[in-house]
Formats: C-alpha cells, sequence, structure tokens
C-alpha cells in the first residue's frame, strides 16, 4: 500500500491532535487542604457526578485502604495522582490512580480565583 506522504501527515496530526491532554494551569501557587475543606473550594463537576469509586475497581473480597493526594488545578483537572498509603500494599493502587485520573472539578462559589489545591483522599474497601 502506498500512501501520499502529505495525506499520512494530515491522518497523523488527525489522529494525535485529538488524544491531547489537558496541560496544568495554576493562578497561584497550590495549597494543601484537608478532606473538610474540599468543598469550600472544588465540587466534583457534573461530568464526573457519574464517578463510583467501587465501580473503578475490580471486585474483590480483599479489605483495604488506599490513600491517593492529587493536584486539582485552577482549570478543576486533577494532577499529579499519587497513592500515599495502600493497604494490602499494590491491590487497589493502579485502578485507583486511573479513576481519579478522569475526574473534573468546578468551582466553588468561595474560590472565585480557582484557588488549585493538593487534597489527600482516603478510600476504605471491604
Amino acid at each position: 500500500m502506498n500512501l501520499n506522504p502529505f495525506l499520512l501527515l494530515c491522518l497523523t496530526f488527525t489522529v494525535f491532535g485529538c488524544v491531547s491532554t489537558p496541560k496544568q494551569y495554576l493562578t497561584q501557587a497550590p495549597i494543601e487542604i484537608k478532606a473538610e475543606q474540599l468543598n469550600q473550594y472544588w465540587q466534583v463537576s457534573q461530568q464526573s457526578s457519574h464517578f463510583n469509586i467501587n465501580a473503578n475497581f475490580k471486585t474483590t473480597s480483599e479489605k483495604g485502604e488506599i490513600q491517593i493526594r492529587y493536584l486539582i488545578d485552577s482549570n478543576g483537572n486533577v494532577f499529579e495522582p499519587k497513592i500515599i498509603k495502600s493497604i494490602p500494599v499494590g491491590v487497589f493502587d493502579k485502578a485507583g490512580l486511573k479513576a481519579f485520573a478522569k475526574m473534573h472539578f468546578v468551582k466553588a462559589i468561595n474560590n472565585p480565583d480557582a484557588i488549585p489545591v493538593y487534597y489527600t483522599m482516603t478510600i476504605n474497601f471491604g
């Protein structure tokens, strides 16, 4: 099969252009917040409202816990998800990171400047 180089170049830009990832945007340096403060800064968007934490993990009878720390940038996108604690080690890590990377937030009324935050969430299983 012999493809025209111009056609191949256009096809490449089309395919890779549609797979772009958002770039991190910060209006100021992020602040660290506690669980009870999240709703003062950010709320889960309607796009992510269907997010069900248990549905994002394979069914297992194993009990455990993970703590995931992540950055919510000034556009409400999640960046830098990192496992802080995992019991049992490694069982829920991969699925947890994948699920949180898809979350999106909208700024709360009390956060007109869209202050970016670092937030740590604990999820218990079993």
